[in-house]
């Protein structure tokens, strides 16, 4: 009677203990400040303060805080991971500190839930689609009500949450040009999040600057059914865009894209007025227009003067800046 008074004591909770806990003056301290924290859907962490005169800690679990506790792990250290557990499910624990043959009052009770068991997102594939953005996809998850996507500048780095999906995609913006990301996905079923994906990687477009807008845009009549653009290089353009029209205020065609600073229009009509401008690009950033030039296609009775050697793409060689002026009959109205 005396022993079971005793044991209250040591539990004034009244709950259900082991019965081999014995208390006298050689005991070892009870462990303090016992904490339990969830690893994924089938582990528990516990650590606590170690206690004075302990040799060795027993590791206690229940399902319910007031018991009864099994012993489920028995330990020299100051912590312990108790695994093969269910997903989705509260274990509570105490720990005792034996010596000997004695064992210890129980530590506080600590408390931990496993993550649900909740698949993890396959096929994560991750696109650049410009300098500042990179586009995610995966395999949808049966049941999810949503995925949370996480991103990281290293693979092995510290991932960060960025945002919600309510599908199986999800676009990052205002990123960094020319830089690596790595991205992970958890699927969210019934409101638990599972453990992320594995990672997937995307480089965003590296940074190009604006070239400049192409100078001195000219049109030269080469027939009556040919027009020459020409147009002095711009810093920064790796080619050009060349636009017509038949009219000044558009709207205006793409007829080339270009590497070269001249193009020759052909299949025009005679007697027409045609309207151009060239826009320098370099990858995705494009020059302002320029300003636009006019020309008009004589008939094809009348005669034009032949452009000089060095002006001409037909003639063999480059084509320069023509200071001659074109002169030719009007067409007839």
């Amino acid at each position: 009677m005396k022993e079971q008074e005793k044991r209250s004591m040591s539990n004034p909770e009244n709950m259900s203990v082991p019965s081999n806990i014995a208390a006298n003056a050689d005991e070892p301290d009870a462990p303090q400040n016992l904490i339990a924290v969830a690893d994924g859907p089938i582990r528990i962490n516990t650590s606590w303060d170690g206690a004075a005169g302990a040799e060795l800690y027993k590791v206690y679990r229940s399902t319910t805080v007031s018991g009864p506790y099994e012993l489920v792990g028995l330990t020299a250290a100051t912590s312990y991971t108790d695994a093969g557990l269910t997903p989705n499910t509260t274990y509570y624990y105490r720990v005792s500190a034996t010596a000997g043959t004695t064992e210890g009052a129980l530590s506080n009770i600590a408390s931990a839930t496993t993550d649900a068991d909740v698949p993890m997102p396959t096929n994560v594939i991750a696109t650049p689609v410009s300098q500042t953005q990179i586009n995610t996809t995966w395999n949808p998850v049966p049941n999810a009500m949503a995925y949370a996507v996480y991103r990281s500048t290293t693979p092995d780095g510290t991932y960060q949450y960025v945002g919600t999906a309510s599908g199986p995609a999800y676009s990052d913006t205002g990123l960094t040009p020319g830089t690596t990301y790595y991205y992970r996905v958890a699927a969210i079923v019934g409101g638990a999040e599972g453990t992320p994906s594995a990672y997937a990687a995307a480089t965003t477009y590296p940074a190009v600057t604006v070239p400049q807008t192409p100078e001195n845009v000219q049109a030269l009549v080469l027939s009556c059914t040919e027009v020459l653009v020409t147009w002095e290089a711009s810093a920064g353009a790796e080619g050009y865009y060349v636009y017509r029209s038949e009219s000044a205020v558009g709207p205006y065609q793409l007829i080339s894209i270009i590497g070269s600073l001249s193009y020759i229009d052909t299949g025009l009509t005679p007697c027409t007025t045609y309207y151009y401008y060239v826009q320098a690009y370099a990858g995705t950033q494009f020059s302002p227009q320029s300003v636009p030039v006019s020309i008009e296609t004589p008939s094809c009775g009348t005669p034009v003067e032949p452009c000089r050697p060095c002006c001409c793409p037909r003639c063999g060689c480059s084509p320069c800046r023509c200071s001659r002026e074109q002169h030719h009959n009007p067409c007839s109205r």
